[in-house]
């Protein structure tokens, strides 16, 4: 049978099941752990940054440990894994009082240590675009762990690198999705790289209804859910200084929207047709 391809915009696709992936480490509940990272800028340690662990569950966000990065940019926060099933741990590092850096690295067992970068932010927001209410991740399982799954096609939680999906035939090159996710990762760099630029990075993310964002979390979350909405003024914000992440648009989009384009085998997945809803809503 010959293999279909599939074209899924995120914020949509991440809602389907399959896409999870897995990486090595301690089982929840499995305690105490350590999680080790750097907060970054384009490859520059981010010192000075406030970096919180947590945990989506049925009750809202957790709290799972704090740190603050030293002036290599790196940090370690001991914590115990919730033993919630399907909740799925988040890392933040934050620079008040606009700059809030995100990455989503799944359900337990996650990495020992990871990047906190553009990239993982844009990811992030996109992947968990329809779960992330008041500027936090939260949202019921199996939606907000099946997205993960997306996060992690998009940007490696580990090295903070744009993922070998994205980075690859049938996409890479090929489409001008990797692209745009360059320049979405630019205008976040431009808000680290100076307050002025958030200012104008949360005046072109307003919402049509008026919604003003107040990190840079929410700016990129805001862009995902209104891909269609002003796209030539993000654009100029996305060539802002020092624009590090390349190649990226030269040019304004038609619309935000990042769709990743898959090669399916013909057995396991056959296109959209496959999915179907539950009498709970869940595809």
């Amino acid at each position: 049978m010959r293999a279909s391809r599939v074209l899924a915009t995120l914020a949509i696709f991440a809602l389907a099941g399959g896409l999870c992936s897995s990486v090595s480490g301690n089982p929840a509940g499995a305690g105490p752990l350590t999680l080790t990272g750097t907060v970054e800028t384009a490859g520059t340690p981010l010192d000075s940054y406030a970096v919180t662990l947590l945990a989506t569950g049925s009750a809202g966000p957790s709290e799972l440990g704090t740190a603050t990065s030293d002036a290599a940019g790196e940090f370690e926060i001991p914590y115990v894994a919730p033993v919630e099933p399907g909740a799925v741990l988040w890392i933040e590092a934050v620079s008040p009082p606009a700059v809030r850096l995100v990455n989503v690295l799944g359900v337990a067992p996650v990495p020992g240590a990871v990047v906190i970068n553009e990239p993982t932010t844009v990811a992030s927001a996109y992947g968990m675009a329809q779960f992330t209410a008041g500027g936090a991740v939260s949202g019921p399982s199996p939606g907000v762990p099946n997205a993960v799954g997306m996060v992690h096609n998009l940007a490696d939680p580990v090295t903070g690198a744009v993922a070998d999906v994205l980075a690859s035939p049938p996409n890479g090159n090929r489409t001008s999705t990797r692209d745009k996710f360059n320049s979405l990762a630019n205008m976040v760099a431009a808000c680290v790289d100076a307050p002025a630029n958030c200012t104008s990075l949360f005046a072109a993310a307003t919402t049509p209804d008026g919604v003003v964002p107040t990190d840079s979390f929410s700016a990129i979350g805001n862009v995902a859910r209104n891909a269609w909405f002003e796209p030539g003024g993000l654009f100029t914000q996305s060539t802002l200084a020092p624009a590090p992440y390349q190649p990226a648009l030269g040019q304004a989009p038609h619309d935000w929207s990042l769709a990743l384009r898959f090669v399916g085998d013909g057995v396991t997945m056959d296109g959209p047709g496959n999915f179907v809803a539950d009498h709970e809503g869940n595809i």
